[in-house]
């Protein structure tokens, strides 16, 4: 795989040489000034596996994705399908599948994110049942498109929750939430933060390993097949 790779070399005032994948086969290496060419090689060599791994990685999170006509995007941790409606009076329509008026077909991305953002108020609806069932403080819940963050808890004890979460299952929305109701009392994570979401949360574990493998797939893509 590094054979065929692209390999954008970068010399600067450093002093190690590190590496990271900036698109599909591209890799960016970023090497001291007076590192060689055979240096910067060694160093690709001896870490070549986990660079696969990272580029695997990278191919998986930014494969394309189809929007086209019976396509199925992620709704409450379940594939919910499109179907274009020519002629309707909505934009969009929640039912058994998520009907789309048709003249919005070249803006599924703008639709979807207005379809999540409408939907995201069931994250709020399902803090406040969380924190009346395990004794959490009323707080000021929000949600929000994020980029690296699934939720956070301010200073000032206000909580805000990514609305990409509604793609999630109630699971792991629940374990995002409760993550950021223990953080009104740890504004850390120490060891007695983790064992406050552990006990509610005996598995939380495995949410937090779900979203470390697929929270990629809790998301809205812009270059898209729109065709069929």
């Amino acid at each position: 795989m590094l054979d065929s790779a692209q390999i954008i070399l970068i010399h600067a005032r450093r002093k190690s040489i590190s590496y990271k994948v900036v698109g599909e086969n591209q890799l960016e290496v970023r090497a001291p000034l007076q590192a060689s060419k055979a240096d910067v090689l060694n160093c690709l060599s001896r870490y070549e596996e986990k660079i696969k791994r990272m580029m695997a990685h990278y191919a998986k999170v930014h494969s394309p994705r189809s929007y086209a006509q019976g396509s199925t995007i992620l709704f409450m941790g379940k594939a919910l399908t499109i179907k274009y409606v020519p002629g309707a009076s909505y934009t969009w329509r929640l039912e058994d599948c998520l009907y789309i008026n048709q003249e919005y077909r070249d803006l599924v991305p703008e639709v979807l994110r207005d379809f999540y953002t409408a939907q995201a108020k069931r994250l709020v609806f399902r803090a406040r049942i969380l924190a009346k069932q395990h004794g959490f403080p009323w707080t000021k819940i929000s949600t929000r498109w994020c980029r690296s963050r699934w939720g956070s808890c301010s200073s000032a004890g206000n909580i805000s929750l990514n609305n990409a979460l509604i793609m999630a299952a109630v699971e792991v929305m629940d374990y995002v939430i409760i993550h950021e109701y223990c953080h009104l009392q740890h504004h850390n994570h120490s060891a007695d933060f983790w064992h406050s979401v552990k006990q509610i949360l005996p598995d939380y574990r495995q949410q937090y390993a779900w979203l470390k493998e697929n929270g990629h797939l809790l998301r809205i893509q812009a270059d898209i097949d729109v065709e069929g």
